[in-house]
């Protein structure tokens, strides 16, 4: 009975003051049971609480082996046990939860003092810090708040929260009397995760994926170069670009262990053939654009199966060079076409090409009608080719037969000099200079055909009147201001480029449009003569000063096309001569500087 009125008692104190001096360390104590501390330090005469978590509703009991009762009394109920220290010393609280049994150490001290004296804990957490041993209230201090942040929740007991990476101190004053506790707060650790395990790249597009969390070298690789290009950043990010429709995946490795993205890249438009199985006699040339409809990049690789009956040269022209068939594999805006050729047998050849792509033809001699037409429609640059390529005796054929109009054409276009060496044997020094200037030129010809658009760009964008946006960046790649053409399709918007740097150094052109007329335009890129890249742009007001110059421009048309000025026979470039003139005779350009230089651009 004294038993159980003792315990009632304790149950009863307890709920009315519980000072819990526990640390709140969570301790695994097996797969599915927690324990709220392995162990904990309180001061005589003075309480705190324990529990127990993930018991699955198994029945729980708490003890006190009678050699530890000296110590502490405790007042165990279901999840919770209440423990009092009695007299200092050691002793442990055990827990059964069905057939197990955990423990927790608990140390009564004598006199004042902190649960902790030491502690390291992670941005973010917490942990409660208690003053024990002692009836007083201490002033509580921490030595850098931004460090540590202390919030008070009982008599004597604090929260210690982690703000940021460093040390403080907890301090506890009671008279002169000074308690610390040393905080060790560090940074979060992130695991290291990938930015998307699953990725979608519209072809030409590029995106980014990162690595973070590593601080070790990242080793980055894609598994079919052929549909992605993988270009590095740094060391934990990765700039991809979709090169062929299709999926692939890019993998990080730092040490033995690797992440995987799966990248899916998508078409951005459904070229087709639009012939099939087209016939090309044996010498022929034919352009391979010549049979693709529908793209909007362009064409980026090509093979032919059997280069033996059609080849293709560096220009994508078809070169038919044996009788046969075959299949030349296309590759447009990131699609596989299969182009089935066949080649027949011409009226007056032997069915094969040399490798200069000539019809060697069953006659050794030509007709003086066919020299003149060859020599009429050459330039002087076909006819040094032509030159080239011709044996001595095939060079002095040629003069021999060459019409006095024929000569009198290449003079026109060729100085005294230049005709007189045409007329006469090409030593071997001028051959290999002619062949030099051509190889300089094809290989000039090989670096447009394989331009890459590299950067980013807005395929829709929305602007207001008079004001501007950017429109993309593409990395300078030794293009001149002359190979690039930026406009717009219906004049709602004006355009502009540059060239700049990057923070990093790397030179870049940079595309911009301005709003002039409400409504819905196109902003075409074009590198050496063909389509790159579009945008549409929705203008969303109406740019009423450049209206109002518009207006006058017309106005001006009319007015030169009427008093004779202006006539319908004049040229572009006559016409642009005479606005232009005009313009500068009359026109105060200093009002209308906002809105850039205006001309003519020819189709």
């Amino acid at each position: 009975m004294k038993r159980i009125t003792a315990c009632c008692i304790i149950a009863c104190i307890l709920s009315i003051n519980i000072c819990n001096n526990t640390e709140k360390l969570i301790v695994k104590a097996s797969e599915s049971v927690l324990l709220s501390a392995n162990i904990v330090k309180i001061g005589v005469n003075q309480r705190t609480v324990i529990n127990i978590d993930n018991t699955n509703n198994t029945i729980v009991k708490w003890t006190v082996d009678k050699k530890y009762q000296k110590y502490i009394a405790i007042a165990g109920s279901g999840k919770e046990c209440y423990i009092r220290g009695k007299k200092a010393g050691t002793a442990y609280v055990k827990v059964t939860v069905g057939k197990t049994t955990y423990k927790c150490k608990v140390v009564v001290k004598k006199g004042a003092g902190l649960s902790d004296t030491s502690k390291t804990l992670t941005r973010g957490k917490s942990f409660e810090l208690g003053l024990y041993g002692t009836s007083k209230t201490a002033r509580w201090k921490s030595s850098n708040s931004k460090v540590v942040k202390i919030t008070k929740v009982g008599k004597n007991k604090y929260k210690v929260a982690g703000v940021k990476a460093g040390t403080a101190y907890v301090s506890a004053t009671i008279g002169k009397k000074t308690y610390k506790c040393k905080v060790v707060v560090k940074g979060k650790t992130v695991a290291p995760k990938l930015s998307a395990t699953k990725l979608t790249v519209n072809y030409n597009q590029i995106r980014t994926l990162k690595l973070k969390g590593v601080s070790s070298k990242i080793t980055w690789k894609v598994v079919n170069p052929r549909i992605l290009k993988l270009t590095r950043v740094s060391n934990g990010s990765v700039k991809l670009q979709g090169l062929k429709v299709g999926t692939t995946k890019v993998k990080a490795t730092y040490g033995k262990t690797t992440k995987t993205c799966n990248v899916t890249v998508k078409a951005v438009s459904s070229p087709y053939l639009n012939t099939s199985n087209p016939k090309l006699t044996v010498g022929s040339k034919k352009p391979i654009a010549s049979y693709i409809t529908g793209s909007k990049v362009g064409i980026t690789s090509w093979v032919s199966k059997n280069p033996s009956v059609v080849d293709v040269d560096d220009f994508g022209n078809l070169i038919a060079k044996g009788i046969g068939s075959t299949t030349v594999t296309i590759t447009v805006d990131g699609i596989d076409l299969y182009l089935g050729v066949t080649v027949v047998k011409s009226g007056n050849n032997t069915g094969k090409v040399d490798d200069k792509n000539e019809t060697v033809e069953s006659g050794n001699k030509e007709t003086e009608k066919n020299t003149e037409k060859s020599t009429e429609k050459n330039t002087e640059k076909s006819t040094e080719k032509a030159t080239e390529k011709s044996t001595e005796k095939s060079t002095e054929k040629v003069t021999e037969k060459s019409t006095e109009k024929t000569t009198e054409r290449v003079t026109e276009k060729t100085t005294e000099k230049t005709t007189e060496k045409s007329t006469e044997k090409v030593t071997e020094k001028e051959t290999e200079k002619e062949t030099e200037k051509v190889t300089e030129k094809e290989s000039e010809k090989e670096t447009e055909e394989g331009f890459v658009f590299e950067g980013e760009w807005d395929e829709s964008i929305e602007v207001s009147g008079s004001n501007s946006a950017s429109v993309g960046v593409c990395f300078d790649k030794g293009i001149d201001k002359d190979d690039i053409l930026l406009y717009s399709v219906n004049g709602n918007v004006s355009t502009s480029m540059s060239k700049g740097k990057l923070p990093s150094g790397i030179t870049v052109w940079e595309f911009s449009c301005s709003g002039r007329r409400k409504g819905v335009d196109t902003i075409v890129l074009k590198v050496y003569g063909k389509v790159i890249k579009t945008c549409t742009v929705t203008v969303t007001s109406d740019d009423t000063e450049f209206l109002k110059f518009d207006s006058w421009l017309d106005a001006k048309q009319s007015e030169f096309l009427s008093n004779g000025t202006w006539t319908d026979s004049m040229s572009k470039i006559e016409k642009l001569a005479a606005l232009g003139q005009w313009t500068l005779d009359n026109f105060d350009y200093v009002a209308y500087n906002s809105h850039g230089v205006y001309c003519f651009i020819p189709n």
